[in-house]
């Protein structure tokens, strides 16, 4: 747990360097002789963010709901925002305080002046890619503080590597949603790009997950809840459908654990990062193979519905398939043997395996740097953060990893790795999942200030089937044949009911007439 408290409502009116500054001053003042602790050095740096956001932002005005973002209409707003954060990240060094991971310096974009007759469109130029602007992402607000396309650097240099100019779209979708669609600089939809991009779209509570849709099928690809500004982050690389709702889960068998890990293990049933069973989630089972690669591939919004596992004993049809297949296709290893022919799926997970496996994916999506465990080769175990009991036992290339758990508050140092009792179980997992992903999804500690204008875009305008494949199974082509087939049948039986009714008429009408028979 952090040992730093910022007050957001205080800095709601700031302006200036200077007034973040001071309070940041007095922030570190109140430590006294303490030091902020790794928690408290992550929330230092998401307050220097957030000025950064606050002090670099500039307003874009749409035609046509069409904004373009290219190098001159964001240069001012970068030098504001790095100059942001060069200051408070020397108030901070002052204070013999260095960042836990690579600095974020991210500016503010929001779009006015648009209308409800077109979905708002982004243009990204290609000249974005070859800037010096020292920004690391852009937080795109359309409208308001919900609806957001947020774009790092890397995400934004690999697209234009592949299609030069491209263009973002989101547009409300009849019967609730939003349609997401990618153009290339020829105006040619993308199905999917290269890297992901991050979204917001309005949300009620941490529960609520977004979903997209796939074959016909909706699925839950989770999402991190924004309270302060009401909003759901994901990320997406595919064009589609993407729809929030609300999925509070019925637990049957967790009443005995703690208030907290009810609320954490709710919170990634919620994501579908763990799956129930009859509403079970079964917390003493061992933590398996299938469950890290279904939990890991939805952190980091990498599920992917038409991956194939290439295992030998994974069976296609196994729902659990999808998962293994997903970290497959990301190149993410769950435990250091992993590869060969077999996955291993139900097999248990290792502590020290799931640990520096996990905590690698700090490093490598996040930034995060790892601790120095100083220089004495004789014990490279002599760190602050290396207090495990059984730490003699652990490999050396799993030591930082081990130390960085431990910084972050994700991993209690003082337990052992290595008794049977302390087997990873599926409560035990969640604890440890659930903290991963608050690092790994960190979201904006403060309210934008979009304005009032708010999001606008023509419901009537986008139908989702007109964009989305939708492919049905093909038992539907043969309820459908059938019942064409039957239509058909019931409208001859009804002709020649009518007919005969006609014919009996007229022959009434003619009194017998046997002529007027033989013409029928």
């Amino acid at each position: 747990m952090s040992n730093i408290n910022i007050d957001y409502e205080r800095t709601g009116g700031f302006t200036t360097i200077k007034e973040y500054g001071d309070y940041l001053t007095e922030i570190l003042a109140g430590l006294g002789e303490n030091s902020p602790n790794g928690p408290g050095v992550n929330d230092i740096a998401a307050y220097i963010s957030a000025a950064c956001l606050r002090n670099s932002k500039i307003e874009l005005k749409a035609e046509n709901n069409t904004v373009n973002i290219n190098l001159t209409n964001i240069r001012d707003s970068a030098v504001a925002s790095a100059a942001t954060s060069q200051e408070l990240w020397k108030i901070a060094g002052e204070k013999d305080i260095k960042p836990n991971k690579s600095i974020v310096v991210p500016i503010q974009i929001v779009i006015k002046e648009l209308n409800d007759a077109l979905p708002p469109k982004i243009i990204f130029d290609s000249d974005l890619k070859d800037d010096d602007l020292g920004i690391s992402n852009m937080r795109i607000l359309i409208g308001d503080n919900s609806h957001s396309v947020i774009m790092d650097k890397a995400t934004c240099n690999r697209i234009i590597d592949d299609n030069g100019e491209f263009t973002v779209e989101m547009g409300s979708a009849i019967g609730g949603g939003y349609i997401i669609n990618f153009f290339d600089q020829n105006n040619e939809r993308i199905e999917k790009l290269p890297a992901k991009v991050n979204f917001s779209i309005p949300a009620e509570n941490a529960y609520d997950s977004v979903f997209t849709t796939s074959d016909g099928r909706d699925f839950n690809i989770g999402g991190i809840f924004d309270s302060s500004n009401k909003a759901l982050e994901f990320k997406t690389n595919t064009s589609g459908l993407f729809k929030v709702k609300a999925s509070v889960p019925e637990i049957s068998d967790i009443g005995d654990l703690s208030e907290d890990e009810q609320k954490h293990i709710k919170l990634l049933v919620s994501k579908d990062y763990f799956a129930t069973v009859g509403g079970r989630f079964r917390p003493y089972d061992q933590y398996t193979n299938y469950d890290a690669a279904r939990a890991v591939s939805g952190i980091l919004f990498t599920v992917d519905t038409e991956a194939r596992a290439q295992y030998n004993d994974v069976d296609e049809s196994d729902p659990q398939s999808m998962y293994v297949a997903s970290i497959e296709e990301a190149g993410i290893k769950l435990y250091s043997d992993q590869g060969g022919l077999r996955f291993n799926g139900n097999s248990a997970v290792g502590l020290e395996d799931t640990f520096t496996m996990s905590l690698a994916l700090l490093v490598d999506y996040k930034g995060y740097y790892l601790p120095d465990l100083g220089n004495d080769t004789d014990r490279p175990y002599a760190s602050i953060y290396l207090n495990y009991p059984d730490i003699q036992y652990m490999k050396k290339a799993s030591l930082g990893k081990l130390a960085l758990g431990a910084r972050e508050g994700i991993i209690n140092d003082g337990m052992s790795l290595t008794k049977t009792e302390n087997r990873f179980d599926r409560s035990s997992a969640a604890e440890f999942l659930y903290r991963l992903f608050e690092r790994m999804c960190e979201v904006a500690p403060a309210k934008f200030d979009a304005g009032e204008s708010g999001y606008k875009s023509s419901a009537a305008f986008y139908n989702p089937l007109a964009t989305m494949r939708f492919d049905p199974p093909p038992i539907v082509y043969l309820y459908l044949g059938c019942f064409a087939v039957g239509l058909i049948f019931a409208l001859l039986l009804w002709f020649m009911e009518k007919k005969h009714k006609i014919v009996n008429e007229n022959a009434a009408d003619a009194g017998g007439d046997d002529d007027y028979w033989n013409e029928y």
